[in-house]
């Protein structure tokens, strides 16, 4: 009796996970601006309709009295942004939201009877009036184009102003602040290394990421854990359209070199592999069908096999059977019998042999370590 309770507590959380609730990307950027007529003056109440170009999501809002409307909080994408007032014919456009920018959009409508509807597929990219925030946009087009050794998102930070490589920890320095004071958000939550600063996931799925900006300096309050670097990240989500990717990355020891401390030439393997896909879900009787839900899924591996030469130090024969030469620190050097019993001689022998007698660390002379 107490398996068939068990049973039924769990199926009905079950079915409460399963059930399909509205879920908003952490990521944001919003839209500012005003409605005026062809003269200049000011028509509050204005609709504006802003529509997702990629999922269909839809937001909206009336100008105020003075004729200013304000979009906040909109998920990063390519939108439609439409105005309409009475009396007036209706005016449109299309703009692209990146994360952590706040566009302003300003419409100006002709009176009804003279059609005016602008379609703006590309523009230069708009200067922000609205914060005094510096920073740099990577956008997914350079994300999935730029050569990265190692597939590392953090060596793209380099493209920007300022970012300079933290050679002592890892990592990249910003306008002279350590990397520690580093911070990083993915899709608006807070994904720093809480050691180093910085992405806990440098590795993260490039094919999974639709764009990060890199903050700089003069950002909001709201980015109070470090004096640093601020790095937010997007990831990709479903759109109407079913899309994917496979992707794997070969790096072996074909074309290698031989380091200077090897004989040959050493083992490397290296496999990055991963997928994409995503897509709307049709659900008929939830959210009045699409538009309203999608998914995203991502999965990447990595394998390496590399072998590293290592110069360290061995037992030389004399060691070997007891015999310690020591240096006193007025130069005088003279040998030491020490006993030397049959466990230390297994241990002993188990090292190689010095293949560098002459080898020198230092400046001093050590006789067979090598």
């Amino acid at each position: 009796m107490r398996r068939i309770v068990s049973l039924m507590i769990w199926s009905m959380l079950a079915g409460v996970a399963l059930i399909p609730t509205p879920v908003f990307a952490q990521a944001f950027g919003g839209i500012v601006g005003s409605v005026t007529d062809s003269a200049g003056a000011l028509i509050p109440g204005a609709v504006v309709t802003a529509v997702d170009k990629n999922t269909g999501f839809t937001r909206a809002t009336t100008a105020a009295t003075d004729g200013v409307y304000s979009l906040p909080r909109l998920p990063v994408g390519t939108y439609t942004i439409s105005a309409s007032a009475t009396g007036f014919e209706n005016s449109a456009l299309q703009v692209t939201l990146d994360v952590e920018q706040n566009r302003e959009v300003n419409f100006k409508l002709s009176v009804q009877g003279i059609s005016t509807k602008l379609e703006v597929a590309a523009v230069a990219p708009p200067i922000d009036t609205t914060t005094g925030t510096i920073g740099g946009l990577v956008e997914g087009r350079q994300v999935a184009n730029l050569p990265l050794n190692g597939r590392d998102i953090t060596n793209l930070m380099l493209m920007q102003p300022g970012q300079v490589p933290e050679n002592n920890e890892g990592g990249t320095s910003g306008n002279g602040n350590r990397g520690t004071t580093n911070s990083s958000y993915l899709d608006g939550m807070d994904s720093s290394d809480n050691e180093l600063g910085g992405f806990q996931f440098p590795n993260f799925n490039l094919d999974a990421i639709s764009e990060f900006k890199i903050l700089q300096n003069n950002y909001s309050a709201e980015y109070g854990r470090g004096a640093g670097t601020v790095v937010s990240i997007v990831s990709k989500t479903g759109t109407n359209e079913f899309h994917g990717s496979a992707f794997e990355f070969l790096r072996n020891d074909k074309l290698d070199a031989r380091n200077f401390f090897a004989p040959n030439v050493a083992p490397f393997r290296r496999n990055e592999f991963g997928v994409t896909f995503g897509g709307p879900i049709f659900i008929p009787k939830v959210y009045n069908g699409r538009n309203k839900t999608f998914f995203f899924f991502q999965w990447a591996s990595y394998r390496q096999r590399l072998a590293v030469p290592v110069v360290m130090p061995v037992p030389t024969a004399a060691e070997r059977q007891g015999q310690v030469p020591i240096t006193t620190t007025s130069g005088q050097s003279y040998v030491v019998q020490v006993p030397v019993t049959s466990a230390a001689t297994t241990i002993l022998n188990a090292y190689p042999l010095p293949t560098n007698p002459q080898r020198c660390i230092r400046g001093e002379h050590i006789s067979g370590r090598f």
